[in-house]
């Protein structure tokens, strides 16, 4: 192998690596808060930090809270698992794997899932909740009303299969199915629905910045969001938890929040 070709590889490692870095591969609108410090124990963690890496399933298809462009994995839950693998002295990495694989079975190549899930969305040991997600309607600039009564006869857009579809089917409206919330979304930016329904992270950091839409809240109790360990690790979902109670405490998990304009 020639010179060149050693160090073009070399090259390409290290930026592999960079694209992990939790203070590389996430960088956002503001800075990141400073990783808490709690006590490491439990042979699930000491395994992690011998490793050097926190190896992490993530569904990047939920905006603002996990999604990719052209810099890397971003969002709420990409800060949140770079912050506990900063905690651990190690460095994270992320693969994208859909929520609909990992209800099936735990990524067996993962320590943690993340993602906008919630308790059961995966097998294994959730953490304790770091906020939560309520159903949220995000209305047309050109649509008139605020609650699910003025979905009636309207043109409402929602994934195929979530509460947002359940909601607007009861409400009597003239539902439009998508595979995902995103594309729901798109169609009321577009104008092409009246209005959609999709959890409220993800309504509200589509709706920010963007002028003419609005939202107003869908009803329903909120699903708490959680990381989820793999079945075998409980030191490490008590280890994340003490990371999630640390940033609530100091403001880490508002700072985040305003990060992702949630």
């Amino acid at each position: 192998m020639s010179t060149r070709s050693r160090l073009a590889i070399a090259a390409a490692a290290l930026l592999a690596v960079a694209a992990c870095s939790p203070r590389t591969a996430v960088q956002g609108p503001s800075p990141l808060p400073p990783a808490p410090h709690p006590a490491a124990e439990g042979p699930s963690v000491a395994a992690v930090q011998r490793s050097g890496r926190l190896r992490v399933a993530a569904d990047l298809s939920v905006p603002p809270m996990a999604f990719r462009d052209a810099s890397g994995p971003r969002g709420f839950d990409v800060d949140l698992v770079g912050l506990v693998a900063q905690a651990l002295g190690v460095r994270v990495e992320i693969a994208d794997t859909p929520a609909a694989v990992m209800r099936e079975t735990f990524p067996p190549a993962a320590d943690l899932a993340a993602g906008a899930l919630s308790r059961g969305m995966a097998p294994g040991v959730a953490t304790e909740p770091y906020g939560d997600a309520s159903p949220t309607i995000v209305w047309g600039g050109k649509t008139s009303g605020s609650g699910l009564a003025a979905l009636r006869g309207r043109r409402v857009a929602a994934a195929l299969g979530s509460r947002g579809e359940r909601l607007a089917r009861a409400a009597g409206a003239t539902l439009v199915t998508t595979y995902l919330p995103e594309q729901s979304l798109a169609l009321v930016a577009d104008g092409r629905a009246d209005a959609a329904i999709a959890d409220g992270p993800e309504a509200l950091g589509f709706v920010s910045g963007r002028a003419g839409l609005r939202t107003s809240a869908a009803g329903g109790p909120a699903t708490p969001l959680v990381l989820i360990a793999r079945p075998d690790a409980a030191d490490l979902a008590a280890y994340a938890s003490a990371v999630i109670r640390e940033l609530r405490s100091g403001g880490g998990l508002r700072q985040l929040r305003e990060r992702w304009h949630l």
